[in-house]
C-alpha cells in the first residue's frame, strides 16, 4: 500500500498500535516519509539469525496524556523540530479520524456488509460515506442551549445518526423534527476524561398526531 502511493515527501504518516513491523517502517523510510506510530512492542533485532540488516533509524518518545497515564510513539521526526511536546499536539490530532472510524464501524454498520460481490460492496461503503458526511454537516447547524454547569454540551453523534436513518426511511419525519431530537440527546464535553462515559438515552417522542416516536 505504501509503494502504491502518490504522496509526495512533505508526509507524515500517524498509525495505531499494529503498524510499528520493520517491514513497514523500511517501506516507509525509501518513500521518503516521515511517521509517528504508537508503540507496542519492539522486537530485537539482536536475536534475529539473518545475516542481512536493513538500516534504519526511528527515536522512541514517551508522554504523559494525564496525570498518570502516558504514550509511547515510535518516530523519525527530527528531534530538534518535533519536541515531545509537539509530538504530542501531531498525537492528538489523530483523534478525529479514530472516533469517525468507530461512528462509521458501529454506528453506520460498515463493519458488515450485505453485499458479496467487489463492486456492490464499495457501492456501500461509498453509501455509508455519504451518510456520514451528511450526518456531519447537519449535526454542525444544529444548536445546543448549553447548561447552566461547568461542562459545555455537543451533540451526541451516535444517537443523532439513528435519528436521520429514521429520517430517511419514514416519509412523515420532517426536518425541524429531526433537529428537535438531536438536541433532546446531548452529551458534556470533557477534557482529559479519564473513566469511560456512561450513555443514557431518553425516549425522545413528539408530535400530537404521533406520527412519529424514536426510542433510544
Amino acid at each position: 500500500m505504501v509503494d502504491r502511493s502518490n504522496l509526495d515527501k512533505n508526509t507524515i504518516i500517524m498509525a495505531d498500535r499494529g503498524y510499528e513491523s520493520y517491514n513497514v517502517l523500511a517501506h516507509i523510510q525509501e518513500k521518503g516519509w516521515k511517521y509517528i506510530i504508537i508503540k507496542m512492542f519492539i522486537v530485537n533485532l539482536q536475536e534475529s539469525k539473518q545475516k542481512k540488516f536493513y538500516p534504519m533509524w526511528f527515536r522512541v518518545v514517551r508522554f504523559k496524556i494525564t496525570d498518570d497515564t502516558y504514550e509511547t510513539v515510535i518516530t523519525n521526526l527530527d528531534a530538534d523540530a518535533f519536541s515531545s511536546e509537539e509530538l504530542k499536539k501531531l498525537y492528538h490530532m489523530r483523534w478525529g479520524i479514530e472516533t469517525s472510524f468507530r461512528e462509521l464501524k458501529y454506528a453506520l454498520g460498515l463493519i458488515s456488509f450485505h453485499a458479496k460481490k467487489v463492486e456492490y460492496i464499495i457501492q456501500e461503503v461509498f453509501a455509508r460515506l455519504v451518510m456520514y458526511n451528511l450526518c456531519e454537516m447537519i449535526t454542525l447547524h444544529v444548536v445546543v442551549q448549553q447548561k447552566p454547569t461547568k461542562n459545555e454540551y455537543q451533540v451526541n453523534f451516535t444517537v443523532a445518526i439513528h435519528i436521520y436513518k429514521k429520517f430517511f426511511r419514514d416519509e412523515n419525519v420532517h426536518p425541524p423534527e429531526v433537529e428537535v431530537l438531536i438536541r433532546k440527546n446531548i452529551l458534556p464535553v470533557r477534557e482529559d476524561r479519564k473513566n469511560p462515559r456512561r450513555i443514557k438515552f431518553k425516549k425522545a417522542g413528539f408530535n400530537q398526531d404521533k406520527r412519529l416516536e424514536v426510542y433510544f
